[in-house]
């Protein structure tokens, strides 16, 4: 049930075309699961998120093989933070930007706690 009320607010607050990736309906990218298993963690929706990671983190595997490739390679692994979070960022606000009018505003106040907890 909880997996059920995730999704269905997740793919409320996303667009049509996030909607289609997430539906299978079009190819889920390396860089779509990257972003959504992202916002899924952000937002707490930790079973739609595990549900995301049933489905499609199988057709990426070569991208995770070579991010542990690179890790055992070079013994320790730093990426880039302020690119990480800066594109993190870019996120959340395409995701506020992009959902329906009239919920913007309870989501950019929700954004913001979300924020803060992290700070």
């Amino acid at each position: 049930m909880e997996l059920d009320v995730e999704r269905l607010a997740y793919m409320y607050l996303v667009n049509e075309e996030e909607r289609m990736i997430l539906s299978g309906q079009e190819e889920m990218k390396f860089s779509d699961f990257r972003r959504h298993e992202y916002l899924t963690a952000f937002f707490e929706f930790k079973s739609y998120n595990i549900q995301l990671w049933n489905q499609f983190a199988g057709r990426f595997e070569s991208q995770f093989q070579s991010l542990v490739g690179l890790i055992n390679e070079e013994g320790e692994f730093f990426p880039d933070l302020e690119y990480d979070w800066e594109e993190q960022n870019c996120w959340i606000e395409n995701f506020y930007r992009n959902a329906p009018e009239g919920e913007q505003e309870w989501l950019w106040h929700w954004i913001e706690e979300k924020k803060a907890e992290m700070a």
